[in-house]
């Protein structure tokens, strides 16, 4: 059965967001709410979720209150059923839509835009979360965000904004327990030179083009969202010795270590297969530069030291 949208109204501009506690999604929400609250700009939030209970989760992270009037919540969404989404998109004017990495998940992300466009979402922005890794020519990117751009592109063509997330600093949280009990990250990426993004920086982004009126050129309908430096390994593990008073190593290590690491955390066959992908192509060099589009559109500037600061208690 769809789920049900609370306190709904047409006549309110409706900003939706689909998965709204994804990472980028609830930065997404942070951002619209504290900018229609400081503007006085009349709007309300829908964040569009499978299960109720991710409702809570999200009023806690944004602390905010259940009768907040900014929020709306649509618990019961099914990507594969078209029903439920059509119901959380009736009413919406913008739409972010976040695409998951997670295998088979690519056509997931197609049916959203393709119920959007049925539900009659405008005449605001259709954002779509994509990734840089478009540029790899992988099979999964290829399923999991080329496809779904160009349906953005192809169903919205005057109001699709497509945001190319770089590596997320979130992944370095994933090394808490290394740093902990060996003083070391080990990873298989050399000399490797990134600009890792601030989550929260890709649904600021998101939330800044949905405020404003569809009207940029064609060339800036895709934005790089990347971190504003570029850094090495070497770079990360030096700024963590700096925030936690204790020296940290980076260790290089072979590529097929880093798989095999992987395959004993869990990771599915489909991970490891884009990883090892993934980090050669990190090695060429085609993912160093960092690209201004975030300032530009927020104002904001997160750094990686800004970030792992934030996030201290993880590597302690």
């Amino acid at each position: 059965m769809p789920g049900q949208t609370e306190s709904s109204s047409a006549a309110v501009p409706c900003y939706g967001i689909i998965t709204a506690n994804s990472q980028s999604g609830l930065s997404c929400a942070r951002y619209l709410c504290d900018t229609l609250d400081l503007t006085h700009m009349t709007g309300v939030v829908r964040c569009i979720v499978r299960s109720e209970d991710k409702k809570g989760k999200i009023l806690h992270t944004l602390g905010r209150k259940q009768d907040d009037p900014r929020l709306q919540f649509h618990c019961g969404v099914d990507a594969d059923d078209e029903a439920s989404l059509l119901s959380a998109f009736e009413g919406c004017t913008s739409l972010l839509v976040v695409t998951p990495t997670t295998a088979t998940r690519g056509p997931q992300t197609q049916k959203m835009l393709h119920a959007a466009k049925k539900a009659n979402v405008a005449p605001g922005w259709v954002v779509v979360v994509s990734s840089w890794t478009v540029m790899m020519n992988h099979p999964l990117s290829i399923d999991q965000f080329e496809h779904s751009e160009k349906v953005a592109a192809e169903l919205f063509p005057h109001r699709a904004a497509t945001l190319r997330a770089g590596y997320f600093m979130s992944n370095f949280l994933e090394f808490g327990s290394s740093v902990r009990n060996a003083g070391s990250i080990f990873l298989p990426m050399k000399d490797a030179h990134f600009a890792p993004v601030d989550p929260q920086d890709i649904g600021a982004t998101a939330a800044a083009i949905m405020l404003t009126p569809p009207v940029w050129p064609a060339a800036l309908r895709v934005v790089d969202v990347s971190g504003p430096e570029t850094v090495t390994m070497q770079d990360v593990t030096h700024l963590l010795s700096q925030i936690l008073g204790k020296e940290v190593q980076y260790v290089s290590v072979e590529l097929e270590q880093g798989m095999a690491a992987m395959r004993t955390h869990g990771a599915p066959d489909w991970a490891v297969d884009f990883v090892r992908a993934l980090i050669p192509f990190m090695w060429s060099g085609m993912i160093e530069k960092p690209y201004r589009d975030v300032e530009i559109l927020t104002g904001r500037r997160s750094t990686l030291k800004v970030f792992l600061e934030r996030h201290k208690a993880v590597f302690e």
